[in-house]
């Protein structure tokens, strides 16, 4: 069940890449509206905003998260839609607990993409659900205000996060992929095209038109690359937590030789 967070730098379009992305995502998944400054997809499809966060934010702690019993669905996409207005979402998110317990808890098999909306300005701290996330993803376009402006907000984003985060751009001009990477210092995993008409078609309430659109060929080819990069980074750690337990255990044995040595069992 990885967890794939985005936020952006500026006006990236992190709300579009999380619904361009579950539209060709290879597996279940739900996506969660869950941007500080507050929602805006419930308005998008002039739905309601319930079922949806604060419903997630006031099930019992003590049963696992179902967020599909709190998911509508928007264009074909699972949506655990957010409120509008900023505090209700604050409210929500801290409700639901500063170590985003409930995504541990969420149902098995049911990958869950997260808008974290847009990164904070240092010294403010980053979303809990950028830190929690499996995967943290940086939207930025290839300009140089929005370059810029991902390298400031990055001086907010704590090494660990950093050190598993991938950027994906939104467009290819004007400048290139392999130059922003090394401007930022991050790794960038893939470009999303910078497809306006059909971002637009996408927040109606009949986005089928656009399935051939080059907004979702590119998000069919990012969603591969993002699963199998997860799988690639629960491998890694799962062979790390294998090697530890190995040398505790080639280790254990000696531990215990010496303290019997000194009498004391």
């Amino acid at each position: 069940m990885p967890v794939i967070s985005l936020a952006q730098a500026r006006s990236s379009g992190a709300t579009t890449a999380a619904l361009a992305l579950a539209r060709r995502w290879p597996r279940p998944v739900v996506v969660v509206e869950a941007d500080p400054a507050g929602g805006d997809l419930a308005a998008r499809y002039g739905v309601a905003t319930s079922p949806g966060l604060v419903d997630l934010a006031a099930m019992p702690g003590t049963h696992p998260a179902t967020l599909h019993s709190v998911a509508q669905n928007l264009g074909g996409v699972d949506v655990v839609a957010a409120p509008v207005g900023a505090e209700v979402v604050l409210g929500a998110l801290d409700a639901l607990g500063p170590g985003a317990d409930w995504i541990e808890r969420t149902e098995a098999g049911v990958d869950v993409l997260v808008d974290c909306g847009r990164l904070p300005l240092p010294p403010t701290g980053v979303p809990t659900l950028l830190e929690v996330a499996h995967l943290p993803v940086f939207l930025a376009r290839p300009t140089a205000p929005s370059v810029v402006s991902l390298r400031q907000r990055l001086g907010s984003v704590p090494e660990s996060i950093k050190r598993h985060a991938v950027i994906v751009l939104v467009g290819d001009r004007p400048y290139p992929a392999d130059e922003i990477a090394a401007t930022i210092g991050l790794p960038v995993l893939g470009v999303l095209a910078d497809d306006p008409v059909a971002a637009a078609a996408l927040g109606s309430a009949e986005p089928v038109r656009m399935g051939h659109s080059a907004l979702l060929r590119s998000a069919e080819v990012l969603a591969e690359a993002m699963v199998a990069r997860c799988a690639r980074e629960n491998a890694r750690t799962l062979a790390t937590v294998a090697e530890s337990s190995r040398r505790w255990s080639a280790v254990t044995p000696r531990a215990r030789f010496s303290f019997s040595q000194n009498g004391t069992r």
